[in-house]
C-alpha cells in the first residue's frame, strides 16, 4: 500500500472524529460523566465525584479549544459551590451518625421500664420470703404446741401411776414414773431440753421415799429442767411438797 493512500485515510478519520472532540467538552460540562452521575447518590462520595467532574470539564475545554477568562471563572465558581455542598453534606452525615436510628428511639424508655419491673419483682420476692419465714415460725410454734399436747397426754398416765403410788403409802417403795417435759425452753436457752424429753438418769426421784430425800440443789435442777417453779431456795419441805403436787 502506498504512503499517500495511508495518509489519506488518516486524514479522513481525523476529519470524521473532529466534531466529536469539539462537542465533548460541552457534553461533559452540561451533562456530567456517567461515573459521576452514578456517584451522586453515594453519600460522601458525591461531593468528590462532582469536584472531579468540574475538573474534567475544565481539562476538556483546555484540550478542545482553550478556556476563555469567562469560562475559567465559571468553572472556579462551580467548583467552589460543589465543594461547599459536599462539605455540608459530610457534616450532615456526621450529625446523623451521632443520632440514634428511628428503630432505637424507644429503647431507653423500654430499658427503664424493664428495670422498674425487675425492682418490683424483687420487692414482691422479698415480701414473699418474709411471708414464708412468718409461716415457718407459725409452723414451728404449732409443732411445739402439738409436742406439748402429746407430752401432756402421756403425762396423764404417768401422773395416775404416781398418784396410786402415793396413795399406797407415803413412804412406798413403788417406782415413780418420770414425767415428760411440757414447757418449751425460753428463747436463747443453751443446752435446754426439748418438749417431750425425759430428764437425765438420776435426776428424777425413783420412789416417794426418794422425793422426801431431795435437797435444794436437786429440786432446783428439776425446776430448771421442767421450767417450773417449786419455790424459792431455802425451806426444803415446801419445795418437796410442790414437786409432789406436780408429779401426781
Amino acid at each position: 500500500m502506498e504512503m499517500s493512500s495511508i495518509y489519506g485515510r488518516v486524514y479522513a478519520l481525523v476529519s470524521l472524529l473532529s466534531p466529536f472532540f469539539v462537542a465533548l467538552p460541552s457534553y461533559i460540562c452540561n451533562h456530567g460523566s456517567p461515573a459521576s452521575s452514578h456517584a451522586r447518590g453515594a453519600g460522601s462520595w458525591a461531593g468528590g465525584a462532582a469536584v472531579a467532574e468540574a475538573d474534567a470539564c475544565r481539562r476538556a475545554r483546555e484540550f478542545g479549544h482553550g478556556l476563555s477568562k469567562q469560562q475559567l471563572g465559571g468553572d472556579l465558581i462551580r467548583m467552589h459551590d460543589i465543594t461547599a455542598a459536599a462539605s455540608a453534606q459530610a457534616q450532615g452525615g456526621n450529625q446523623q451518625q451521632g443520632q440514634q436510628p428511628p428503630g432505637l428511639a424507644g429503647l431507653p424508655a423500654a430499658l427503664a421500664a424493664l428495670q422498674a419491673g425487675v425492682v418490683q419483682v424483687q420487692a414482691q420476692l422479698a415480701a414473699l420470703q418474709a411471708q414464708m419465714q412468718a409461716g415457718q415460725a407459725q409452723l414451728a410454734a404449732l409443732q411445739a404446741q402439738m409436742q406439748a399436747g402429746q407430752a401432756q397426754l402421756s403425762n396423764e398416765r404417768r401422773r395416775r401411776q404416781n398418784a396410786l403410788a402415793a396413795a399406797a403409802h407415803p413412804h412406798s417403795a413403788q417406782p415413780l414414773a418420770p414425767l415428760l417435759k411440757e414447757q418449751s425452753p425460753p428463747a436463747g436457752a443453751a443446752n435446754a431440753a426439748a418438749v417431750g424429753a425425759l430428764p437425765p438418769p438420776g435426776v428424777f426421784p425413783a420412789t416417794w421415799a426418794a422425793v422426801q430425800r431431795l435437797n435444794n440443789a436437786q429440786v432446783t435442777a428439776l425446776a430448771n429442767f421442767y421450767g417450773e417453779n417449786f419455790g424459792q431456795h431455802g425451806a426444803l419441805a415446801p419445795r418437796q411438797e410442790a414437786f409432789m403436787a406436780f408429779i401426781k
